[in-house]
């Protein structure tokens, strides 16, 4: 038997629905694959070309790196000539310009070797107990940096900027003993120094003899306010180098604007002698100088401080150029 004609109808158009659901569904499943391969191909598009601006980027940056480092070595062999004989031939006023990149120098002042009197007497003002006078020789001349390390001379070695306060001209800050040592490596791994000469932290002797630079008192070069930047004149901020008055010898900024690490261990005497340095070991390194924050007292040629060598904070350096032993 056979539908009766109205269920044909019924059946005839149940059917038509069902096509009509059926291609609906798979126009519109039709028009998702279109979309989604079409998002894949722009995703992969965009990969493609992230990847090609990559490498487009290092490429750019292995390009200035190779015209960098040409650069600095024609600098630096012109250099090596020079330095062989000025090093050698210092007196006191001298100076030498050591290249750190193809455009970025260092200065640095030459120290004589000589006898001073370490620490402070018992009549100076807001002096510590560790820092009883001894008589001490330097037995050989040495080369110190006219000024604490600048960013701009830590980022042309390290490529990086750890400052709090920032600006080409400004000390670079925020730099831990060990860090120190890193940047003196790099220094060291130019090979530009002629041979028997090497860069160095400077040993505590080294940097209160460069800081007094003949003088007995507890600033040399001029009052504090003439020669230093600490919290009486500072503004509350790390100043730009060399705007100071410079001691007998050259050098800007040995009292205030950033505490200046020294090679040595802390020892709550001071070492009588020839070419004292500190313990074997110890748990604390000296720093010296004071900073843009600490009083007038802190900023003393003789004034002592110290902290564990990862301590960072108002810290900077000065490198010296010494024999090599």
């Amino acid at each position: 038997m056979y539908p009766k004609a109205g269920a044909q109808s019924e059946l005839i158009q149940e059917l038509n629905k069902h096509q009509a659901r059926s291609t609906s569904e798979k126009r519109k499943a039709l028009i998702v694959a279109v979309i989604a391969l079409g998002l894949a191909a722009g995703l992969g598009k965009m990969v493609i070309d992230n990847e090609q601006e990559q490498q487009r980027i290092a490429a750019e940056a292995k390009a200035k790196a190779e015209v960098e480092r040409l650069a600095f070595e024609r600098i630096a062999t012109e250099a090596q000539a020079r330095l062989s004989k000025e090093v050698q031939s210092g007196a006191v006023g001298g100076k030498l310009e050591i290249p750190l990149s193809s455009s970025v120098s260092a200065q640095l002042c030459f120290i004589p070797s000589g006898s001073f009197t370490m620490g402070s007497s018992s009549s100076e003002e807001q002096r510590s107990s560790d820092e009883g006078q001894v008589e001490v020789t330097l037995s050989q001349s040495f080369w110190l940096a006219k000024t604490e390390v600048t960013q701009a001379q830590w980022e042309a070695v390290m490529g990086s900027n750890p400052s709090q306060f920032k600006g080409a001209n400004l000390p670079v800050e925020n730099v831990s003993w060990d860090d120190a040592q890193s940047f003196i490596a790099k220094l060291n791994d130019k090979q530009i120094l002629p041979q028997g000469w090497k860069f160095a932290l400077p040993t505590e002797a080294q940097w209160e003899y460069a800081c007094r630079a003949g003088e007995k008192g507890p600033y040399s070069g001029g009052s504090l306010d003439e020669v230093g930047w600490y919290d009486g004149n500072s503004g509350s901020k790390i100043n730009e180098v060399s705007q100071k008055k410079p001691n007998a010898w050259g050098l800007h900024d040995m009292h205030g604007n950033v505490y200046e690490w020294c090679a040595d261990w802390y020892s709550d005497t001071l070492k009588v002698g020839v070419d004292p340095t500190g313990p074997s070991s110890g748990g604390f390194r000296v720093f010296r100088g004071g900073s843009w924050s600490r009083d007038a007292s802190r900023c003393r040629a003789a004034d002592r401080s110290r902290r564990i060598p990862g301590f960072r904070s108002r810290l900077g350096f000065r490198p010296a150029l010494v024999p090599s032993k």
